[in-house]
């Protein structure tokens, strides 16, 4: 969850635009006809649900990336005060959380590499798994901190198998690599549709 600045096609900048964005994601997914294969492009990261405050953003999300993506109304949503709230069809996500550390580059967090295998995936919204995309993070410049996070989520807003009630959740780990909650500042370019089994080159 989080905001994504002046998103968009590099010229005309006016198409660009800045939308909160909230993505229920599934990674590590393979397809039966390659569960075989063992390179890393024949895992994927299912995005199974997508919320955004935007109608362009999520019209483009549906129509260009077949990702399921609905319009929602932000009730507080202020990053720099720890508040992420959405209202869904009388439906609420809340999440509140508090930093635990300072901003620093990737190399500083251990546990951050797994987050990094996760972001490097091919995604894919619709349930066929035909067409994918990719983003492209420069983690070179990125700056991440610790956030721990209390969150709750009304239910069928997600996944019926998530977690109901308030969920407690730690901040990421810098002495073990252990996993948790964090923020994370980058930059990123993102790839148009194409083939599930396009190979990189």
């Amino acid at each position: 969850m989080g905001m994504e600045h002046d998103c968009g096609p590099v010229w005309p900048k006016p198409l660009q635009s800045t939308f909160m964005e909230f993505k229920y994601e599934i990674p590590f997914i393979k397809r039966k006809d390659i569960i075989k294969r063992k390179d890393s492009e024949a895992t994927f990261n299912y995005k199974s649900i997508i919320y955004v405050d935007s109608e362009a953003e999520s019209f483009a999300s549906r129509e260009v990336y077949r990702l399921n993506s609905s319009v929602v109304k932000p009730v507080n949503v202020s990053l720099e005060n720890g508040a992420y709230e959405f209202n869904y069809n009388d439906l609420m996500f809340k999440a509140f959380f508090t930093p635990k550390g300072a901003w620093n580059t990737t190399d500083a967090y251990p546990g951050f590499k797994q987050y990094i295998n996760i972001m490097n995936l091919k995604w894919f919204g619709s349930p066929e798994l035909t067409e994918c995309a990719q983003h492209h993070y420069d983690f070179t410049s990125a700056k991440i901190r610790p956030a721990a996070m209390t969150v709750s989520v009304d239910h069928n807003l997600l996944s019926p198998m998530f977690p109901q009630g308030v969920l407690r959740l730690p901040g990421l780990d810098t002495a073990h690599g252990d996993l948790g909650t964090v923020e994370v500042d980058i930059h990123f370019t993102m790839t148009l549709p194409e083939s599930c089994d396009q190979k990189k080159t």
